[in-house]
């Protein structure tokens, strides 16, 4: 159970129904409920739907355990009745309510006739807060047609503008927000599947000179498929031989592809040198020892 609360977003998470119930402290009871009710609701929300889902089945275990403590008498069954229809009639109420207002802040920003409008928000959701000048440099806008949105914007109240030093730095408002999150939704909708929004992201990051290094070292680090393990040049391997018992070390020189004519596929060609003689980046090719992927 403690392995499991560590994996979730739970409130007073080291509080549990069935001892709050025993214990006659129902004030606690009910927070604990309330609270963690507005936790999964902000969660579907903001759509952090891989915390909403851990956080459900954990909920269910422990109100399970709870349904089973309470449901020695029928009072106590009635009000657990009465309380679940409740929870239902909230829930739909507050997602017929965030749908009307999905709706209304649509239909202001698809009225407001504003040139570029789309991009902007959808800047400012994807990379935050950002001055006209970084806009201008994510957007690919001259100054003076930027400029001239923004000052539209601002009258739909989608976006805000704060000082910061002697910059401006703009941000989005709650509904700014809201559209945003519309506008991911529809631009992951008509381009595929989420997965290929974050390799054109990563690739991004890879093609720019002041990021590439970064990003490369955190893919080594923590990408991870079935045991494989992301590798690149200048890294360091060791493997084991099995004839001769033994570890050899090695250094990865280049990473290559080649057509493969018979096969028609791609082939991942690895170079690699052993590093007692190594002699770094420039030695000579002929001391390289050949690894097919």
């Amino acid at each position: 159970m403690k392995k499991e609360m560590s994996a979730v977003k739970w409130k007073f998470s080291e509080k549990d129904f069935e001892d709050l119930y025993k214990n006659e402290m129902y004030d606690q009871l009910i927070q604990l409920s309330e609270e963690n009710g507005k936790l999964l609701y902000d969660l579907y929300t903001r759509k952090e739907l891989e915390d909403l889902r851990k956080s459900i089945k954990f909920g269910t275990l422990l109100t399970k355990y709870f349904d089973r403590l309470i449901k020695d008498k029928i009072q106590h069954i009635a009000i657990l009745s009465v309380g679940k229809l409740e929870g239902y009639l909230e829930l739909l109420e507050r997602l017929r309510f965030t749908e009307e207002q999905d709706r209304m802040v649509k239909y202001n920003a698809r009225h407001s006739g504003t040139k570029h409008l789309d991009d902007i928000i959808f800047a400012l959701e994807t990379h935050g807060n950002a001055t006209q000048t970084e806009l201008s440099k994510i957007l690919g806008l001259q100054a003076s047609t930027l400029s001239e949105a923004l000052k539209k914007i601002r009258l739909t109240g989608l976006i805000q503008v704060a000082p910061y030093g002697k910059y401006k730095m703009y941000s989005l408002t709650d509904d700014g927000i809201r559209y945003g999150a519309l506008l991911r939704k529809k631009k992951y909708a008509d381009s595929g599947p989420e997965y290929l929004k974050a390799i054109e992201i990563l690739n991004r990051y890879i093609a720019d000179e002041s990021t590439k290094e970064e990003c490369l070292k955190q893919l080594k680090a923590n990408l991870n498929i079935e045991g494989q393990r992301f590798i690149g040049s200048g890294d360091k391997l060791s493997f084991f031989d099995l004839d001769s018992k033994e570890y050899e070390k090695v250094i990865i020189r280049s990473v290559l592809s080649k057509q493969s004519n018979s096969q028609e596929k791609i082939e991942d060609v690895i170079f690699i040198k052993k590093c007692p003689g190594w002699n770094g980046p420039n030695s000579n090719d002929n001391n390289l020892d050949r690894v097919g992927a």
